[in-house]
Order: C-alpha cells, then structure tokens, then sequence
C-alpha cells in the first residue's frame, strides 16, 4: 500500500484480529470491533477504509450489520470473512454489494490481495453456482405453490416438484434449508429418511389436509420436524415463515475466546428438535473456527445444559469433532450434569470444570 490507510476488523475473535492486523503492520491502521455495536459507534466517530466483516457476532447477525453500515455509508468497502462456505448466504452479502470475501482460514497473500484489490477499486469476489434454494415443496397442485408465493420475502426461493422421483433427483445437486412435503405422496416417509440422511440440516415438514391423521402420525413418529396445513391459513403460514427464516433469531451456541454456550432450549417438544438440529450444525462449525483460531483445548460450557436425553450426544459429538481437530475438549458442568457425565463410560474420561474461572486457569497452567 503506497500510503497508510485505516482498517476495521469486525470479529468477536480477538486472534482473528491479531492474524490480521499483523499482516497490514507499518502499511495500516487496524482497529477491533468485537461486536456490532461497538462497529458502528467506532464508525461514527472515525473513518475507515475498508472494513472485515466476520459473518457471526455476539450480538447480530453479520448480514443484518452490513444493511446498516451500507444505508449509513454507503461508499465503505466491505470484505466478509466467513469460515462458512455456504453458497446462499454469501450471495446474500454480495447482493448487498460488498468488495471482497475470505474464507477462513486463509493465508497472508490472500489477505493482501483483497486489500490490494480494494484500493485499486477491484472486486475480490467469488463466483457463485445456483445450488442452494430455501424451501423445496413437493405437492401435485400447482396452485399450492402460487399459493405459498405470495407469502415469502422477494429474496426467498422455492423450488417446487410434483413427484418424489423429481424431488430424490434435485436433492442430490441443490441444498435446501426446508423441505415441505405432501405426506399422502407414495413414498414420502422412505424421501424423508433419505433427505434426512443426504441433508442432515434440513427441517421437514408434512403438508396435509386438516381432517386427515397421516401428518399428525408422521410427526409422532418423528419423520418430519413439523406440519403445514392446506389450505393455508395465514397466521400459522407466517408465524412458520417466521421460524424458520427470521434472521432476527437468536444464535443456537455462543463462542467467546475458547468456551463454547448453548443457548436456552425451547421447551416445545416440536421447536426443540428444530433447535437441537441448528445446535448440532453450529456446535461443529464453532469448534471448526476454534481450531483455525489456534485453541488446542476447547471448553463446553454447560452452566446451561441441554435437556438431559440431548447433553450425552451433543458431549460426544463436540469430544469427536475437537478431536478429528487435533484439539481437546473440555468441560464446565455441576451437579446432575456433572454426575451424569462421570458415570458414562464414554463421557467419564473428560476433565470437568466447576466454573468458567477454574477452567481458564487450568489451560493456562496447561500451557506455561
């Protein structure tokens, strides 16, 4: 850079920030913002040159940041860090006009060359493929689906087919984040198990009528996450649009330096298995971030524990992925919770922690 310019690094991640600010050492200023609040207070007090966005903070979401610094300064070049590859959610910032993208983790001449790019007023952009769609319906009406239209967001996508062969065959390429499926179609329960299994992320519904018990059965069973009635009524179809597309929604974990949070699950036996699924997704994509961030020893904090049938799965899928990681899994739990841990043959060997203050000690006498 032929002059020193100002850099603001939006991360929660106070390692993210150091990586970066190191690389720009003696060509630029950086500053930190941990959060969204603390990016556009120090954005209205100073101006910068060009910003990294972290796509996951503490207190909003990235998306919804960047529609605020663009309506307040619209001319601020923005590149999102994202060690997420998901195609539709990095469309969604490139629709909002941003400058560059990084995928964590990424190396020192990357960096440079996105910033290089950005004071030359080049774009550092990805090419996007078409192979994510919000809701994938399945119903032999086509009036159904122009139906459904009219009540989702213009940036909302559906895709709709009539038959289960048409549906085994988009799966298979496209990535949905909801699949609404006629529950009286031939084979509807095997393409639930199936899609389940390709797309493990993925939140069913059944479609039925009213009057008729196949849904309620299938929910029962636990074949699908939840029901969408014909004819639509239009309280319940918003408040389900709603559920399951509010960016407002509060994140399933929290990651702070190496502790890992679960959020308050929801008591509702139907919201809770669609939270636990989204709790699963980003417990893995959180311990991933740790990992890149350079933490060997990961500490789940279980101050506010799952439902007890959940806290021995969710234990052992965290233990498996810091391992396959390289790093150690850690625990803060009491009571029943800690009980219930040291009484289970594959839980017992995990060190356990009283609080928060005598697990950061512990790693720390680990590491000196």
């Amino acid at each position: 850079m032929s002059s020193p310019v100002t850099i603001l690094v939006v991360d929660s991640s106070s390692v993210q920030y150091q990586l970066i600010a190191r690389v720009f050492s003696g060509d630029a200023e950086s500053r930190h913002a941990k959060t969204g609040v603390e990016a556009v207070e120090l954005c209205a007090n100073e101006d910068f040159d060009m910003v990294f966005l972290d796509t996951e903070l503490p207190d909003i979401t990235g998306l919804k940041l960047l529609r605020r610094l663009r309506s307040q300064y619209p001319s601020l070049p923005v590149t999102v860090v994202s060690s997420n590859p998901n195609v539709k959610m990095v469309s969604q910032f490139m629709g909002l006009g941003i400058e560059g993208y990084l995928h964590k983790p990424f190396d020192d001449a990357q960096l440079r060359q996105v910033a290089h790019g950005i004071i030359n007023g080049q774009s550092s952009l990805p090419s996007m493929r078409t192979g994510y769609a919000d809701i994938l319906m399945i119903d032999r009406s086509a009036r159904t689906e122009g139906v459904l239209r009219t009540f989702l967001r213009n940036e909302m996508t559906l895709e709709c087919v009539a038959t289960v062969e048409a549906a085994r065959a988009i799966v298979k390429h496209r990535e949905f984040r909801v699949v609404i499926i006629d529950i009286e179609l031939d084979d509807a329960s095997t393409f639930l198990t199936e899609v389940s299994s390709l797309q493990p992320n993925i939140t069913r519904y059944a479609l039925g009528l009213r009057d008729v018990s196949l849904a309620q059965q299938a929910r029962s069973r636990g074949s699908v996450d939840g029901i969408v009635y014909k004819p639509f009524e239009e309280r319940e179809l918003r408040a389900f649009l709603h559920e399951e597309f509010s960016i407002a929604q509060a994140a399933p974990i929290e990651v702070e330096e190496n502790f890992v949070t679960f959020a308050s699950f929801p008591s509702e036996r139907d919201a809770r298995s669609r939270h636990i699924r989204k709790v699963r997704s980003a417990m893995a994509d959180g311990l991933r971030t740790l990992a890149r961030d350079c933490y060997d020893s990961i500490i789940l904090d279980l101050t506010t524990p799952p439902p007890r049938e959940e806290i021995l799965p969710l234990i052992t899928l965290a233990h498996r992925t810091a391992a396959r990681l390289g790093a150690r899994l850690q625990l803060v739990a009491g009571g029943d919770t800690a009980t219930l841990i040291q009484t289970t043959s594959d839980t017992s060997s995990l060190i356990i922690h009283g609080s928060r203050t005598e697990a950061s000690d512990y790693v720390a006498m680990e590491s000196s």
